[in-house]
């Protein structure tokens, strides 16, 4: 459980000052394999079936977060590395701005997205 809260915490507060999308997508994994490691901690067959349907929709919204990444290599095909490069988005593609906001307010656990619902 100590891991678990541990990793939570390093994975919140490491995030915090990262420029780079990816850097910034793997505290946030950090992150929530704590909150996995702090439901599988009590050993009980609820918890179990917790952390499995948290795992289904922490890949879920991996692959759709990378997908918006593709979507969003240059017209040379080099792909977007720093988050100041997003500020351009909504100005160019509406429709793919609004999904990648939704995807990572999905993935911070803001209610009501698919992401709250799990943790």
């Amino acid at each position: 459980m100590g891991c678990g809260f541990l990793s939570i915490f390093i994975g919140t507060f490491g995030a915090l000052f990262q420029t780079k999308i990816k850097r910034l997508f793997a505290y946030s994994a950090i992150s929530h394999m704590g909150f996995i490691l702090v439901s599988l901690s009590n050993f009980t067959a609820i918890n179990f079936a917790i952390a499995f349907i948290y795992g289904i929709t922490y890949i879920f919204l991996n692959i759709s977060f990378f997908a918006i990444l593709i979507c969003l290599r240059k017209f040379d095909g080099s792909e977007l590395k720093d988050i100041r490069e997003l500020s351009s988005l909504f100005k160019n593609n509406k429709i793919l701005a609004f999904f990648f906001s939704l995807n990572l307010f999905s993935i911070a656990g803001i209610p009501p997205l698919f992401g709250f619902y799990s943790k």
